[in-house]
């Protein structure tokens, strides 16, 4: 699987711009000065959101664990094709967390003891993937890097942003 995640957070303001205007390019609509958060984690996205959520393999628009991963709701339209026959990565290019939602799920990231729901992961789902057990280091710092990313946007009271490609 090739698919890439990629977090931005921004304003609020902005982010409801874009919704609104989503026949626009992103280039043409007229959004605020503030600086903007960054966050990549690569393919780690997909056994994150596994790890977190304790095995789903699909979003769970209220499940803040997959919220943190794959966005509560999509970028442009509604969620009525949330369901088991959605391939998420190949159906949208990004999903949103309002910056309440952003709030909350920061909180919640500063609770997770990683270690604890990766060994628990592989006890339960894990079965011949001879890769799982060298790739925790990278999957932790991965999640450090979501985790550190909520909380400053958390700080900015901005919203969240996650594209895939």
């Amino acid at each position: 699987m090739g698919v890439w995640a990629f977090y931005k957070g921004l304003p609020q303001r902005d982010l409801d711009a874009i919704r609104a205007d989503v026949q626009q390019p992103i280039e043409e609509i007229a959004l605020s000065d503030e600086p903007t958060v960054q966050c990549e984690i690569g393919k780690a996205w997909y056994r994150l959101h596994e790890i977190l959520t304790q095995g789903l393999t699909e979003p769970t628009e209220n499940n803040i664990y997959s919220n943190a991963v794959a966005g509560q709701y999509f970028m442009w339209g509604d969620n009525s094709e949330w369901g088991d026959d959605v391939w998420w990565w190949d159906c949208y290019s990004g999903a949103f967390n309002d910056n309440k939602r952003v709030q909350q799920i920061s909180q919640v990231l500063n609770t997770v003891d990683f270690r604890s729901l990766y060994q628990l992961h592989i006890e339960k789902y894990v079965h011949n993937d001879p890769y799982i057990f060298e790739a925790y280091d990278w999957l932790a710092e991965c999640f450090e890097e979501l985790r550190e990313f909520y909380a400053k946007c958390a700080e900015l009271n901005y919203a969240v942003w996650a594209s895939f490609g």
